[in-house]
């Protein structure tokens, strides 16, 4: 009887032992392709409607013209999106880890669909300039402008 006794409690201690396995799987926190960083190299302020001041499109040079990017702005400079160079416009969604995709064209409808405005102007400004957005309420509404 012991001997039942004591391969029943073996064959218990062992299911038990078995089924507690633990794994860990490790992966690198960043991404696993090389990071390249933008050097800004043009400015565009963008308007809405007559003259309403609706943010910024700032053109990243990259190492080659497949890396550039557009990047849009608000008019508190918080970026809301990009346009890559193949004119793919994505909008940042609050809590989402990757960009949604709302269209591609040109660039000035790619600062539009991102803006959510129905059309919009593009004025080339100086890059740096502090005073961007307080110099649209003085521009002359029959001024236009478009991107490269």
């Amino acid at each position: 009887m012991s001997s039942l006794r004591t391969r029943t409690v073996l064959a218990v201690a062992a299911l038990l032992l078995g089924a507690c396995q633990t794994t860990e799987t490790r992966r690198p926190i960043a991404a696993t392709g090389e990071i390249e960083v933008g050097t800004p190299a043009r400015c565009w302020e963008v308007v809405a409607g007559a003259s309403e001041p609706a943010g910024l499109l700032v053109l990243f040079e990259g190492s080659s013209p497949e890396t550039a990017h557009y990047m849009v702005r608000n008019i508190w400079h918080q970026d809301l999106g990009l346009i890559d160079a193949y004119g793919r416009a994505y909008r940042y969604l609050p809590h989402h880890k990757s960009p949604a995709w709302v269209g591609t064209g040109t660039v000035q409808e790619g600062v539009a669909r991102i803006l959510e405005r129905a059309d919009c102007a593009l004025f080339e400004v100086p890059f740096g300039d502090a005073q961007v957005l307080e110099a649209a309420s003085e521009r002359d509404p029959s001024e236009t402008g478009d991107a490269d």
